[in-house]
């Protein structure tokens, strides 16, 4: 490629008229000149098609990144709702664990506690 790139240099420099040698003497021949032509034509197509081919390389990558993220978007936000389900029924668990651990007495104060005073069951076994 250097070669052919060096080549058509060497030509342009003469078509130029800054070498002034006639053709020959300039070491120019058409066929060697067409043949560095199609060379360098052919390294072109060829770093054409690898830039192409690394457009639809990374296009296909963000796409895929794209994808991943989206699922790990989902997975994040159904572990999100998974932990709050579970904190809701650690606290039931915890408000039965209390419950069950009252004498018939002491839940009979809690429910008129709550009956009487309108204040939720609920808050009345957390705060116990």
């Amino acid at each position: 490629m250097s070669e052919a790139v060096a080549y058509m240099r060497r030509y342009q420099a003469w078509r130029r008229g800054e070498d002034e040698r006639t053709q020959k003497e300039a070491g120019i021949n058409p066929e060697e000149l067409g043949k560095a032509i199609d060379d360098v034509c052919a390294e072109v197509e060829t770093w054409r098609e690898v830039s192409r081919n690394q457009d639809i390389a990374l296009d296909t990558a963000n796409a895929r990144i794209a994808e991943l993220q989206k699922l790990a978007d989902d997975r994040l936000e159904q572990l999100n709702a998974d932990r709050d389900q579970a904190l809701k029924w650690k606290r039931g668990h915890d408000r039965y664990e209390k419950l069950r651990k009252l004498n018939p007495h002491e839940y009979r104060e809690l429910w008129l506690k709550h009956i009487n005073g309108y204040v939720s069951f609920d808050d009345l076994v957390d705060a116990l």
